[in-house]
């Protein structure tokens, strides 16, 4: 299974960082500048359309100081599929950032859910009942913290 860096260009910050950004006051308090310590960036790759470079990032505040990534090979983004494996998450008690997913090949697909792990959350569990819906083809759980991408 590749990478999911190498797929989405994630990080997560810590509050010093962000207030380095000098962000306008209304992004600050949308953010919720004052009550999180710890923001998750992501965003997926893009190719410039037309010669015009852009990106779209995505912030999203949290208290955890970890954020974990669900990566899950599937052979196509169903619907029904991308259903089971986030009903799953939620029975697990895992607080759900965000979620993403992208194809590589015709029958090689990619499913990411984001989330941190209140303390109770057992990861292990998960990735097990992740595991066992019949259209999965493999489970790997890693996680972000401030200082970048680190597989488990």
């Amino acid at each position: 299974m590749d990478k999911f860096p190498d797929i989405f260009n994630c990080k997560l910050y810590n509050k010093e960082d962000i207030l380095k950004w000098e962000l306008p006051e209304k992004i600050k308090q949308k953010l919720g500048i004052d009550k999180y310590n710890y923001f998750f960036l992501a965003t997926p790759k893009e190719e410039s359309h037309e010669g015009h470079k852009h990106i779209h990032l995505s912030v999203f505040p949290t208290k955890y100081s970890l954020i974990n990534v669900l990566e899950v090979e599937i052979s196509t983004l169903n619907p029904k599929i991308i259903e089971k494996i986030l009903k799953t998450v939620v029975k697990h008690k895992f607080d759900i950032i965000t979620s993403t997913g992208t194809c590589k090949t015709k029958n090689v697909c990619y499913f990411g859910i984001f989330f941190s792990k209140p303390a109770e959350a057992d990861i292990e569990s998960l990735q097990s009942d992740v595991s066992k819906i019949n259209e999965v083809k493999n489970v790997k759980i890693s996680n972000y913290t401030c200082d970048g991408y680190c597989a488990e």
